[in-house]
């Protein structure tokens, strides 16, 4: 059986456009059109369609948990997804958006929960409570990715991610640093990721005092420098999953620039663009639509690395 990094990179290397479909239901965003006795139900029958709308430029989906939980029959939807997924367009993985982090043997009843009933082909974890994090995911299941934390794409994270350690890194570099060394400890670096926020305005740097970047951001209104930093740690095989393009204002040519190195080395993440296209009832056109878009935009940009 494959991973979850092999697959995405047999996708990207059909269609290198191809990029992580964000299936994040909302109660109030659901088209009318769609039917079913419960929330969790009815998004469960409306993302199975925009699955379908999306396949052909998705190199894998990726649910956010939480969006599920808060739903009544929510997590039976998000298991109905899946499965759902996995039947239709097994060539396809998905990767579950839960971000866990805790002590031992919590950790391990999260990589039962996602990986062997939710049937995730790979979850993110936060590293911040130390190597349990990722020792007790390993043997959930034996080819399943798992994600770290990196730099993530909301600037509120950033008073604490970027702020200046005494040895000269920002605590995100030392928190992917120790992640990394971990994952070649217990040799799972073939099936390891990290979580890495586009590239963005220069001028959000400035938000918090003691974390503004090396770079003066008058002298270049996009800042990337976080995506070059990060190759540096872990090299250049590690998939990266990147957050913020679209609606958070990344931008995906200086992301690709700084992050591609390859098929399977980098998902950009469309959410809310690709599920909330239209509220109407060409939903599915509208979800197509922007996909394509989404797809080809980032092959023009891969083309010219």
């Amino acid at each position: 059986m494959l991973s979850l990094n092999a697959l995405a990179r047999e996708r990207q290397i059909e269609k290198p456009g191809r990029f992580c479909v964000g299936l994040d239901p909302d109660k109030m965003k659901t088209p009318k059109c769609i039917k079913g006795p419960s929330a969790g139900i009815r998004a469960a029958i409306h993302m199975m369609r925009i699955v379908d709308a999306t396949a052909e430029e998705a190199a894998a989906f990726k649910p956010q948990r939480a969006h599920w939980e808060a739903l009544q029959d929510g997590e039976t939807g998000l298991r109905m997804l899946i499965a759902y997924i996995h039947t239709v367009y097994p060539y396809i993985p998905v990767f579950l958006d839960c971000k866990r982090g805790d002590i031992d043997r919590t950790q391990a009843m999260y990589g039962h929960a996602h990986l062997v009933l939710d049937e995730a082909d790979g979850m993110n974890f936060n590293p911040y409570m130390g190597r349990d994090c990722l020792d007790q995911l390993i043997n959930a299941d034996p080819v399943a990715c798992l994600i770290t934390l990196g730099r993530t794409s909301n600037p509120g994270a950033w008073e604490i991610q970027d702020a200046m350690l005494k040895n000269g890194q920002r605590v995100w570099e030392y928190a992917l640093d120790r992640a990394w060394t971990w994952a070649q400890k217990v040799e799972v670096t073939h099936r390891f990721g990290v979580v890495m926020g586009a590239a963005h305005d220069s001028s959000l740097l400035s938000q918090y005092k003691g974390t503004v970047a090396e770079r003066d951001p008058g002298k270049d209104p996009i800042f990337s420098q976080h995506l070059f930093t990060a190759r540096h740690i872990v090299g250049d095989e590690v998939l990266f999953l990147i957050p913020g393009i679209g609606k958070q204002g990344g931008y995906t040519k200086a992301t690709l620039r700084a992050a591609w190195r390859g098929p399977g080395t980098v998902l950009i993440s469309q959410s809310s663009g690709m599920s909330q296209a239209s509220l109407e009832d060409n939903f599915m056109e509208a979800s197509a639509a922007a996909a394509r878009k989404q797809c080809d935009e980032n092959a023009a940009v891969i083309a010219l690395l």
